[in-house]
């Protein structure tokens, strides 16, 4: 909590900070319920699994796109990667993952046969028309702080697994965050970098003079440090409304991602869902939470 304090402490409060993502993440783990199971939900039609669409798929995947349908594979956030301090509160402990809790969750995935999916891949399969594999997943981390690179990159290595890093450029090179070497070395083991804005404001607020600061600049910023075209975004808060979207569209972004509210009809690539991982969950929770995205109940 310390670290987002140093950065933000003219945009938003500790306190309200701490309260916001708790919401967030106890959404993240009503989410499946909340907005997968309302017959009138805008939601419910566009991510239930059809039986005709099961059947079509086959052993090979569930998870396909259509005209009046948008099925996406089980999305993970994650954000801190370190271990409790005493200075932490239970909010804190929300998105603070403890080192041997990520450890289990990416052990409990690999030996429940889950691979790595990249946004890339993602979209290669939706262009061929193609199934993805059934047990595939995205796994993303918000805020780019180093204890993903220290703590948690091993563990990736371990399953060759590949992730996506949504960057806040005001961090870089700061205390507790990574520098350009590590995103450098993150693209060059096959991970992709994407844009988290430049300070992480709510973005249903931002003003006409501060898209450009918010996310062409950080674009071009990461995209240079890389050497990559950045393509994939993620919004601060999980917060969208339908300027931005469009402001995205119009800034050469090929696919956005929040947490767990409703996806925008005509605009799913920019309102892709995420499950917000609390770092008090078990390997067992988290694989509920996995099994249970594109259930319809």
């Amino acid at each position: 909590m310390e670290q987002v304090k140093e950065i933000f402490p003219v945009l938003i409060t500790g306190r309200l900070y701490k309260v916001f993502i708790l919401l967030l993440l106890i959404m993240g783990w009503m989410g499946p319920y909340v907005f997968g199971t309302g017959t009138g939900s805008r939601t419910s039609k566009l991510i239930m699994v059809r039986p005709a669409l099961l059947a079509n798929a086959g052993a090979t995947g569930v998870f396909l796109c259509g005209a009046d349908t948008f099925y996406q594979p089980p999305i993970l956030c994650y954000h801190q990667v370190r271990d409790w301090k005493a200075s932490d509160s239970r909010s804190d402990k929300a998105y603070i993952m403890p080192v041997k809790t990520f450890a289990e969750h990416m052990k409990i995935l690999h030996e429940s046969g889950y691979q790595t999916l990249l946004p890339q891949e993602w979209l290669g399969y939706m262009e061929r028309h193609e199934p993805l594999p059934e047990k595939c997943f995205i796994l993303t981390f918000d805020d780019g702080s180093r204890g993903q690179f220290s703590n948690a990159l091993p563990l990736l290595n371990r399953y060759n697994y590949k992730a996506v890093f949504f960057i806040m450029t005001v961090t870089i090179d700061k205390n507790y965050y990574l520098t350009r070497e590590q995103l450098q070395g993150l693209c060059k083991a096959g991970h992709v970098i994407g844009c988290h804005t430049w300070s992480h404001p709510d973005m249903r607020f931002l003003k006409e003079g501060d898209w450009y600061d918010q996310v062409v600049k950080p674009g071009k910023l990461l995209g240079d440090i890389t050497g990559n075209t950045i393509s994939c975004f993620a919004y601060p808060y999980g917060s969208w409304n339908s300027n931005a979207v469009q402001q995205l569209k119009k800034n050469d972004y090929k696919m956005a991602f929040q947490l767990n509210g409703p996806y925008e009809k005509g605009s799913q690539m920019f309102t892709i869902r995420r499950i917000a991982i609390d770092g008090r969950w078990s390997g067992a929770t988290l694989m509920k939470a996995v099994s249970d995205f594109n259930v319809h109940r």
